[in-house]
């Protein structure tokens, strides 16, 4: 149970939406697993509310967490104690994949799931898209590179855009933001 001292506007919102729909005062706590894990694959501020709702929602990662993200920490090998980088570069990227990849149901139905083995196929599912997402931005990256490269007017230009009908959409925005890294210049 989260401490009354730390409860900050949202959880006596989520208190308050408990209890109008009839729901027991800590039915809202049951997410909070979720509530973290939206919070690092968001990268949003740790400040805050936001700090309480992660530090909680960590805490019951690690003490008694969803069926989906158990299935993702046996996955991706994690058998100790979760830190909220573990959420940000492990999880994160596991969940957003599905979305990036194929369809984001994928990552619903994996959080929404109470059966463990059910979680675990479509935990399956995610790994697999994310296998497939780091495959795609690899090469992508790599061609974006080298259509940069072949371009001799590129160090003269205020902003990089590169297009090939084949790159998969939902890793376009990924590989953007690897070419800002390198170029420091708007990229589209």
């Amino acid at each position: 149970r989260v401490p009354f001292r730390a409860c900050g506007v949202g959880f006596k919102l989520m208190m308050a939406l408990a209890q109008k729909t009839g729901l027991p005062d800590t039915s809202y706590l049951t997410y909070l697993d979720l509530v973290a894990t939206a919070i690092a694959a968001d990268i949003v501020p740790i400040t805050g509310e936001n700090r309480t709702l992660a530090f909680y929602g960590l805490k019951k990662v690690n003490e008694d967490p969803c069926a989906g993200i158990k299935a993702l920490m046996q996955l991706a090998g994690i058998q100790k104690h979760m830190h909220i980088t573990n959420l940000v570069f492990v999880i994160a990227p596991r969940v957003n994949a599905a979305g990036r990849m194929d369809d984001a149901r994928k990552a619903v139905q994996l959080f929404i799931e109470k059966d463990y083995n059910q979680a675990l196929l479509f935990a399956e599912m995610l790994h697999s898209d994310n296998i497939d997402r780091r495959e795609a931005d690899s090469s992508i990256t790599g061609e974006a590179l080298a259509i940069i490269e072949k371009d001799k007017d590129h160090n003269t230009r205020k902003t990089t855009v590169v297009f090939q009908e084949h790159w998969h959409k939902g890793v376009v925005g990924i590989v953007a933001s690897r070419l800002i890294e390198t170029h420091y210049r708007p990229t589209v």
